[in-house]
């Protein structure tokens, strides 16, 4: 009987063991899948993100017999074709998780972190549900982002929501990165409408001037996600009575008051230096906009007229009133004698 009890007694001590070493690690798995969701859905804390961060480059880069379990059966590999960024990495996984309301085995990982690939109707579906608001941009490449900011209440999103579309390809990510929380290179909003306004009536100094260019530059220039709030869409345009080349068009999130009239949408000859900013009013009458800013102005070409300003840097500048080709009205500023001097 004595040996039978010693090695019961030795067959309890192995299987309490190995209990006790299955469990820490199922609890590290379970840790890293809760982990792993709230990345996901943009309410991960600093420190769970960059714990997250720290096992991912290394189950990216190290030895795939050093990962841990809960890692070993993941997949990663790079891909630049079709994909919304070029610098996107590809992860499969072994089995499917639910983040968002979607179950699946495949993740994202580019500049903004890990994303997940939606549908057209998942895509529908949170942009209802969160309440996102979009950007577009189609200077380049068509382009759109829905997005939300974080929240300020404890324990809802800690990171902009972000959603991207190009093409029939949809991505919703999380942009944790700090300088949507605290853009240090941009305008107040209020400092920023003050120079659209000024630039428009065309009584902008040069201050005021060289930040509506670095504003312009730096919305043409960068993707939906780093503008301004104040920017709500891009694209070109033709310019005024298909002179000269291509233009660009901001649309603002917000309307701002120029002359006493709403506008929403500015276009811009790229060469602003010598060239127009101008406030496209839509369908709004000529003799209305003529009323609102410069009443008695002069002809200078058919349909359009100017009035003489005090100049700006040695150029010569002028208000105009446009009634283009396609039947909308512009307003505006232009610089150098680029009003009816010619294509």
């Amino acid at each position: 009987m004595f040996p039978r009890t010693i090695r019961a007694c030795v067959l309890m001590l192995v299987a309490c063991c190995g209990h006790a070493d299955a469990e820490p690690a199922q609890t590290e798995a379970l840790r890293f899948q809760q982990n792993l969701i709230a990345v996901l859905e943009c309410r991960a804390t600093p420190q769970v993100l960059q714990a997250m961060s720290r096992q991912l480059r290394a189950a990216r880069y190290g030895s795939a017999t050093e990962r841990p379990a809960h890692l070993r059966g993941w997949r990663f590999s790079a891909t630049d074709e079709g994909d919304i960024d070029n610098a996107t990495t590809r992860i499969e996984l072994p089995e499917a998780i639910t983040a968002n309301g979607i179950s699946t085995r495949e993740l994202l990982a580019d500049d903004l972190g890990l994303g997940m690939s939606l549908d057209a109707v998942q895509r529908d579906r949170i942009v209802a549900e969160d309440d996102l608001r979009m950007r577009t941009s189609t200077l380049h490449q068509p382009f759109r982002t829905w997005w939300r900011p974080a929240s300020e209440v404890p324990g809802e999103a800690q990171a902009w929501r972000v959603m991207r579309s190009n093409g029939a390809d949809h991505r919703l990510t999380c942009d944790y990165r700090e300088r949507h929380q605290a853009p240090r290179d941009q305008q107040a909003p209020e400092a920023l409408r003050t120079d659209l306004v000024a630039v428009l009536e065309c009584r902008a100094d040069p201050e005021a001037w060289q930040r509506f260019g670095d504003f312009w530059t730096r919305v043409s220039s960068h993707s939906p996600l780093a503008w301004p709030a104040q920017v709500r869409a891009l694209d070109t345009a033709a310019c005024m009575n298909g002179k000269g080349g291509r233009c660009e068009r901001i649309t603002l999130a917000a309307p701002i008051t120029v002359h006493g009239l709403a506008v929403s949408s500015m276009v811009l000859e790229p060469s602003y230096a010598a060239g127009y900013v101008a406030a496209d009013l839509g369908q709004v009458p000529v003799d209305e906009a003529l009323r609102a800013t410069i009443p008695n102005a002069t002809a200078a070409a058919e349909n359009i007229w100017t009035l003489p300003v005090a100049p700006l840097q040695g150029r010569s500048r002028e208000r105009f009133v446009v009634h283009a080709d396609d039947g909308r009205t512009l307003m505006g500023c232009a610089t150098s004698k680029a009003i009816g001097s010619g294509p």
